[in-house]
């Protein structure tokens, strides 16, 4: 239900009645669930309800709350991996909403996501290297982002992302576009896109899978990959995709 009257479904979109329904599944979360459907489904409320608090609902009398919303995408994308979670810890470190102005770090929950196919993540990537914001201007770097993304999700789910895609087909020139698709085939490759959904849907990850032990704090799984410079580094063990 909280869905239906998200997208406007079938009904008016309302998301205050949204909201209100995400946060009944959301306060029944249960860690030690073993349906695994159940607790997705129970994390996936989680990660709306602070995607609300982080916009807030004006209607519902709701303030954006960044604190609060920064806590929630942690505890998700710190515990299952989660890269819609991870996906906006990016833009809110980067931002500095709710947490520590750190656009580095920033970077690193967004490549997280992206090594997930998260598409919006993805996207971020290809405008920041477009516009060479945060990291040096590479328009190749910046298309192969958008070959991905446009790869990892459909156009009625997110039409601007095809959209802006075929404005930098259009300005690339040739040399660009195949530089782009070779590097779009590796990360590929490597990080191929999931058999289940990555945005509201996706498949739960422990922990340990995503995050190093001992870690704590506001800090980005070890298998993130960090950015040096302008070069993408995957750390041990993963290989190193320094054409990226």
């Amino acid at each position: 239900l909280g869905h239906i009257y998200r997208t406007g479904r079938g009904v008016p979109r309302d998301d205050a009645t949204a909201f209100s329904y995400y946060s009944r599944v959301a306060e029944s979360y249960d860690p030690d669930e073993r349906d695994q459907n159940r607790l997705r489904i129970m994390v996936d409320a989680q990660l709306r309800v602070a995607d609300y608090y982080r916009v807030g609902i004006a209607d519902a009398g709701i303030k954006a709350n960044y604190k609060v919303a920064a806590n929630s995408y942690l505890k998700i994308a710190s515990t299952y991996g989660h890269p819609g979670a991870q996906y906006s810890l990016g833009l809110m470190n980067i931002k500095g909403q709710g947490v520590k102005k750190n656009p580095q770090q920033g970077l690193k929950w967004l490549i997280a996501a992206a090594r997930k196919r998260h598409a919006l993540s993805e996207a971020y990537l290809g405008d920041l290297y477009w516009d060479g914001k945060l990291v040096q201007r590479d328009r190749t770097r910046a298309l192969m982002w958008y070959i991905l993304a446009q790869q990892s999700t459909k156009p009625s789910e997110h039409p601007s992302i095809f959209e802006r895609y075929n404005e930098l087909i259009s300005a690339a020139r040739q040399d660009e576009r195949l530089e782009a698709e070779a590097r779009a085939r590796v990360w590929a490759d490597q990080y191929p896109y999931p058999t289940s959904g990555t945005d509201g849907s996706t498949v739960l990850i422990p922990a340990c899978a995503t995050r190093p032990p001992g870690a704590a704090g506001n800090q980005p799984p070890d298998r993130a990959g960090v950015l040096s410079g302008d070069i993408l580094l995957a750390p041990t063990p993963t290989p190193q995709i320094q054409a990226l």
